[in-house]
C-alpha cells in the first residue's frame, strides 16, 4: 500500500504543477512511474485490490484524481536489483543523521543487502 500512496502523492504534485504551469485547459499530463512492486503495478493497472478494502479505497480515490486532473499514469515494473537506489531511499531511517555527501557516497554503489545498509549507517554514527 505504501507504493500506491507514494504514487498518489506524486500524482497530486504533478497535477498541481500542471495547474500552475499555464497549460491550455484540457491538456493531458503523462506520468511514467517505475516500481519494483509487482503487486502495486498490478493493483494500479486493475484499479482494485483482491486483498484489501483499504487499498481498494486508495485505488478508487487515485483513479478519481487521475480522471479529474487529466493525468495518464503509466506504471512499469523493474526488478529490485535495478531499483536499489529508490528502494534504499524509501527507508529514510537508514540515512538518519548522515550528511548529504555521506548519503551520496552510500548511494554510489549497490549494497549487498538492506542489512548491510544499516550496518554502514551504524558505523558512520559511531565515528561522529
Amino acid at each position: 500500500m505504501g507504493e500506491v500512496l507514494a504514487i498518489r502523492s506524486m500524482v497530486d504534485r504533478a497535477a498541481e504543477a500542471a495547474r500552475n504551469s499555464g497549460l491550455p485547459s484540457g491538456s493531458v499530463i503523462s506520468i511514467d512511474v517505475t516500481t519494483d512492486s509487482q503487486a502495486a503495478m498490478k493493483a494500479i493497472g486493475r484499479g482494485r485490490s483482491t486483498t484489501s478494502a483499504l487499498l481498494n479505497a486508495q485505488l478508487l480515490s487515485l483513479s478519481d484524481e487521475l480522471a479529474q486532473a487529466r493525468v495518464l499514469l503509466k506504471v512499469r515494473w523493474v526488478e529490485r536489483a535495478r531499483n536499489w537506489r529508490a528502494d534504499a531511499l524509501s527507508h529514510p531511517e537508514d540515512f538518519e543523521g548522515l550528511s548529504h555527501s555521506d548519503i551520496l557516497t552510500r548511494l554510489g554503489k549497490p549494497p549487498r543487502s538492506r542489512h548491510s545498509m544499516v550496518a554502514v549507517s551504524n558505523a558512520v554514527h559511531d565515528k561522529t
